[in-house]
């Protein structure tokens, strides 16, 4: 008999609505985010956040939408900083607090956050994602929508400063358009590969013989690796 797929309810240590979270004092959000993380936090985490939520409070002052605070991605084993649903888009922040720069290893992290959450986040398959960076001391950054050159409706990483964050959220909200989206839903629904993957893999290998297959040169020591990681994705998803 087929089990019924497992729906988890929290991904994110976070959830309000952005109404809800100008209303409530810094301490009681950091409050939730500790109690969530069920373990030590170090004070530079505790300043790290302190310093994101007088940024994104600044932000959405103006801003009608839902937003997620240390968003779980479980094939990476990191949590994003901020998810933020608007206007049916998804956006993805990352905060470096104290950077002057726009480091290429920081632009990357959102970017992979941003993937993984349109390709292996079921709710989000069909949605539009934004990844941005914000370095907070950094020079200001240009704010252009560029679309991913193979993946449909993910948009490549904005770098801003941290007084660029509304400017560069409306700018989304105004030149994109999103679908409805029921934040409480999007969280819930599965962590599940786009069906486009499996299909282009299938697609690939229903071409070539098994001898052909095998001549791929992996190799028992990437074979090995790659055996390795996936143990480690189905471990984390126990």
């Amino acid at each position: 008999m087929d089990t019924p797929p497992q729906i988890s309810t929290s991904r994110a240590w976070f959830r309000s609505s952005s109404q809800s979270f100008l209303c409530m004092a810094d301490d009681q959000i950091i409050g939730s985010i500790v109690r969530e993380s069920r373990s030590t936090i170090l004070p530079s985490q505790n300043d790290a956040w302190i310093e994101s939520i007088k940024i994104l409070k600044n932000a959405l002052a103006t801003i009608n939408g839902y937003i997620f605070l240390e968003f779980n991605i479980p094939r990476m084993g990191q949590r994003a900083d901020v998810v933020l649903i608007v206007n049916g888009i998804i956006i993805i922040i990352e905060f470096k607090i104290g950077c002057t720069e726009y480091l290429r290893s920081d632009m990357d992290q959102v970017s992979d956050y941003a993937t993984d959450i349109k390709y292996f986040h079921e709710g989000s398959h069909q949605a539009v994602v934004v990844p941005i960076l914000v370095a907070t001391h950094a020079n200001e950054g240009r704010i252009i929508l560029g679309q991913h050159p193979t993946i449909k409706d993910l948009y490549r990483t904005i770098c801003i400063n941290q007084s660029q964050l509304l400017p560069a959220i409306e700018t989304i909200c105004r030149e994109l358009s999103g679908y409805i989206i029921d934040p409480i839903v999007w969280e819930a629904t599965r962590y599940n590969p786009t069906p486009t993957i499996i299909e282009a893999a299938c697609e690939l290998y229903s071409k070539h013989h098994v001898i052909e297959i095998s001549r791929n040169d992996a190799g028992a020591y990437n074979l090995g690796m790659t055996t390795d990681r996936i143990v480690d994705i189905i471990r984390s998803e126990e």
